[in-house]
C-alpha cells in the first residue's frame, strides 16, 4: 500500500529499490511523475528491461490516497505482471529476464547516482518467493480495503 503527498514534477518515486544499477539483475520498482508503473531490471551494461504500466492517476487527488501496487515477474517465460488496486493493468512478455537481485534494497528511497525519497508513505509492502495467482493478489487487495 502506497500513499503519495502530491503528484511528481520531474523526478520518478522510488518503491522498492536494489542498492545500484550495475549488476545484472538489479531491481528498481517506481512511479513515474505521469502516473505509470515501471519495473526496471538491469541486464548488462546499456541493456535493462523497463515494463511500464499506462498511467494509472491523472487527478491531484488520486495521488493523495492509498493504492495497492503489485508486479509479479516471471524470470522463467520472461512475463512482468502489474496490478494497480487489484486489477491488471499491464503485462509485458517475451524478454529474458536475469534473477532478480535485491541488492541492499531500499523501500521509498534510493542513494545511488540520484538520490531521492518518496513523497508520501508506505503502509505495507510484501515480497514472495513465488508468483502469486491473479485472485491471490486481489485477496490480498480486498483483505487490506
Amino acid at each position: 500500500w502506497f500513499y503519495f503527498h502530491d503528484q511528481p514534477h520531474q523526478i520518478s518515486q522510488p518503491l522498492l529499490m536494489s542498492d545500484h544499477w550495475e549488476t545484472s539483475g538489479e531491481f528498481h520498482w517506481q512511479i513515474s511523475p505521469q502516473g505509470c508503473m515501471n519495473v526496471s531490471i538491469y541486464k548488462n551494461p546499456g541493456t535493462s528491461i523497463n515494463p511500464k504500466s499506462p498511467p494509472q492517476i491523472q487527478k491531484t487527488k488520486q495521488w493523495r490516497q492509498w493504492h495497492h501496487l503489485t508486479a509479479t515477474i516471471d524470470t522463467e517465460t520472461g512475463t512482468v505482471q502489474m496490478f494497480w488496486n487489484g486489477k491488471k493493468v499491464h503485462t509485458a512478455r517475451g524478454t529474458s529476464i536475469p534473477e532478480v537481485l535485491l541488492d541492499n534494497p531500499t523501500i521509498g528511497s534510493w542513494y545511488g547516482s540520484q538520490k531521492r525519497w518518496l513523497n508520501g508513505g508506505i503502509g505495507e509492502q510484501m515480497i514472495f518467493s513465488r508468483i502469486l495467482t491473479e485472485a491471490e493478489l486481489q485477496a490480498i487487495y480486498l483483505a487490506g480495503q
